[in-house]
């Protein structure tokens, strides 16, 4: 067990720094950004405040909150309701995509396979190195949220932007997921890729527009972005069962994703 455990540690960071570069760069601009955000906030509140009165009721669907007065509207609006996701959206499936399907189609799991080390920790290896790149991003995020409230003096609890980087990260993991997924069963980089960015695209439109429209309203509920917005963490915190949800889905695919990998032929 001890074997595996270093074995699989030692994959994960190989998969990992393929995409070092890509993490630390979403991750750095995005902290950037959500600084520079914060930085002007109170100084445009009040216009934030007036133009929010006028906003037609289907944008809050698009970004989560129309509340741009109140700090947390206006971060929710801002940042976890648009900006946030496609960043994490970005590295997860891309990741993802790399760590297994793309070293298939270089060669390398070849390589690999004639090493001993089993199929099943190649796989878990590439999920986890999936995870390990939203986190660095997803705690970038929570680094400059919780240093920008303080030093703007928003108010924000550092319980709730922890909840709601909680729950971000799970939103990414359930996406990438979806990727690695493709990934493992096809053994094709581009379907990962095209896997993943399907799943977070119909779940923005699922959510976000369908409901505007009322025959489609139903299919708000077949969306990863059902249970990340209405969850609202900012003013709630932690909602454990869409928290727990998003969760299992991501261990599901994952799951399926090492077993269809384990049953096809490499190359």
């Amino acid at each position: 067990m001890t074997a595996v455990l270093r074995q699989s540690r030692v994959l994960a960071l190989r998969f990992a720094r393929e995409r070092r570069v890509l993490t630390a760069g979403v991750a750095l601009g995005g902290m950037l950004m959500l600084w520079l955000q914060i930085a002007v906030y109170p100084s445009v509140r009040d216009s934030f405040a007036e133009m929010s009165d006028d906003l037609p009721e289907f944008f809050e669907q698009l970004v989560g909150s129309t509340e741009f007065a109140t700090p947390e509207g206006f971060l929710q609006a801002e940042a976890f309701g648009s900006m946030a996701p496609i960043l994490v959206t970005v590295v997860a499936v891309s990741t993802a995509a790399s760590a297994l399907a793309g070293s298939e189609r270089s060669g390398r799991l070849d390589l690999l396979a004639t090493t001993g080390v089993a199929r099943r920790t190649i796989a878990a290896s590439a999920a986890v190195s999936m995870f390990a790149a939203v986190s660095v991003v997803v705690l970038g995020y929570w680094f400059a949220a919780a240093t920008g409230s303080w030093v703007a003096d928003l108010g924000i609890g550092l319980g709730n932007l922890t909840a709601a980087c909680l729950h971000l990260w799970a939103l990414g993991v359930a996406i990438g997921a979806s990727g690695f997924a493709a990934g493992a069963i096809t053994g094709r980089r581009g379907t990962a890729l095209g896997a993943g960015s399907v799943v977070a695209l119909w779940s923005y439109l699922a959510y976000s527009l369908f409901p505007l429209v009322d025959s489609l309203r139903f299919l708000r509920y077949a969306s990863l972005w059902y249970p990340y917005a209405d969850a609202q963490p900012l003013w709630q915190g932690v909602a454990i069962a869409p928290l727990l949800l998003l969760l299992a889905l991501a261990a599901a695919l994952v799951t399926a994703g090492v077993l269809a990998f384990q049953r096809r032929d490499i190359g």
